[in-house]
């Protein structure tokens, strides 16, 4: 991703960790590197559709 993004490592694993904003450009350039939309990256994604990437869906456990 660094390579084809002309972005450091550091950089983008700081972005991806939440600890520094990615520019516009940044954005853009990330986006043509993942062959997406721009949106796609700063975009919510809904709890359904995380689940069904394999992210770990919690279920609330009953007061019984």
């Amino acid at each position: 991703m660094s390579f084809v993004s002309g972005r450091t490592r550091a950089y983008i694993s700081s972005v991806e960790a939440g600890r520094r904003n990615a520019t516009l450009d940044t954005v853009e350039i990330l986006a043509k590197a993942l062959d997406v939309e721009p949106q796609e990256l700063i975009t919510a994604v809904p709890a359904i559709r995380r689940a069904a990437r394999g992210t770990k869906q919690t279920t609330p456990r009953s007061s019984e």
